[in-house]
């Protein structure tokens, strides 16, 4: 996948078509959860070049299940009033991340091998088991490489 320039990537994992539970320990160990009617399961991922750090790119990962509503809220940002869609959004703060990765470097997102139980929100996104299979599970291997589009080109004036 390609970045645009100051936008968020954002990766759909799943679509919830039937109403699905999702569990998460809290950073107080309390044990709690929602269920989804519907939405799609998401990683956004979040980035900044860091030069100044030999290259280094920061990277912030939140995982949230997005409802699209099918209509238009008006929304009011650096003082400019603009039409966006209007979303549901459930954002799981408590397992949001934030770290910086080196050039070399990059980032295995997936379930824990700890998680064992079904409902917790690992095994929610990154494990499935289609109609008569075994289940399997999916990772993510994020890379950050940065680079100028502009990088080789020539001015023209």
């Amino acid at each position: 996948m390609v970045a645009q320039s100051n936008l968020p990537v954002t990766i759909i994992i799943d679509t919830i078509r039937d109403p699905e539970s999702i569990f998460l320990y809290e950073r107080s160990h309390a044990l709690v959860g929602k269920t989804f009617p519907m939405g799609e399961k998401l990683i956004t991922l979040e980035y900044a070049y860091r030069p100044e750090l030999g290259g280094c790119t920061d990277l912030q990962v939140e995982l949230e299940v997005r409802h699209d509503l099918q209509r238009m809220d008006w929304e009011h940002h650096d003082g400019i009033v603009r039409q966006v869609p209007a979303m549901d959004r459930h954002v799981f703060i408590d397992l949001k991340a934030v770290l910086t990765l080196r050039p070399s470097e990059f980032l295995v997102i997936g379930p824990s091998e700890k998680a064992d139980h079904t409902y917790l929100v690992g095994n929610r996104f990154f494990t499935r088991q289609d109609s008569g299979m075994e289940p399997y599970e999916t990772l993510f291997c994020i890379t950050p490489e940065p680079f100028s589009p502009h990088a080789g080109q020539r001015d023209s004036s």
